[in-house]
């Protein structure tokens, strides 16, 4: 793959994690994913009954920050030191 290719990803990948959560309806995306986990793993909702009760949305926020630095990490490699990535031709 060429750097470009990885770079269009990576931006593309920053972008849709941008969209998914910040457009308008971002708040019902999340809690819409947050019911499909829990109709996926029954288990996380008992306990959550069983136990003290949490929001989830702090912890999905959290999640969506760690996505956005791991998609601008490579895409700042990537452009700035494009050079490395680049095959040398013989």
């Amino acid at each position: 793959m060429t750097p470009s290719v990885c770079i269009a990803y990576y931006i593309f990948a920053f972008l849709n994690i941008g969209v998914f959560y910040f457009a308008p309806g971002g708040y019902g995306r999340i809690l819409a994913m947050v019911q499909a986990s829990q109709a996926m793993f029954p288990w996380t909702k008992q306990m959550q009954q069983a136990g003290p009760q949490l929001d989830p949305i702090p912890f999905m926020r959290f999640g969506m920050v760690i996505g956005l630095i791991g998609a601008l990490v490579p895409l700042y490699f990537l452009i700035t030191r494009k050079k490395a990535f680049v095959a040398k031709e013989t």
